[in-house]
């Protein structure tokens, strides 16, 4: 992986759940867990099962990633990919609750 990756993408998975098993999906996340270039991945509901986001020198490096590892994991069917060309918001800390909500009027 590099300090500073020219190419930043995400994978979204898509798979048929009726056709799914555990099994598949815990071949899953054990197989994307293994790469070194994928600093974060994400179950989720909706459109796409899964958002893995990866890093890569450059493009060529990426479609390497792509064509050698990415779209061989188990259980993908559909993948679809989305290149980042810019940073609008660089991850940030959440607020918490109680940094969001504002004070109570008998707090203030």
């Amino acid at each position: 992986m590099v300090d500073e990756p020219l190419a930043r993408s995400a994978t979204r998975r898509r798979t048929d759940a009726t056709r799914e098993d555990e099994s598949t999906s815990a071949a899953f996340d054990e197989a994307v867990a293994a790469i070194p270039d994928v600093p974060q991945a994400q179950r989720r509901c909706g459109d796409t099962d899964c958002l893995v986001h990866s890093v890569a020198a450059d493009l060529a490096d990426y479609r390497k990633l792509h064509e050698g590892q990415l779209t061989r994991l188990p259980g993908v069917r559909k993948p679809t990919f989305t290149i980042v060309m810019t940073h609008i918001v660089e991850a940030r800390p959440f607020p918490t609750i109680n940094d969001a909500r504002p004070p109570h009027p008998a707090q203030r």
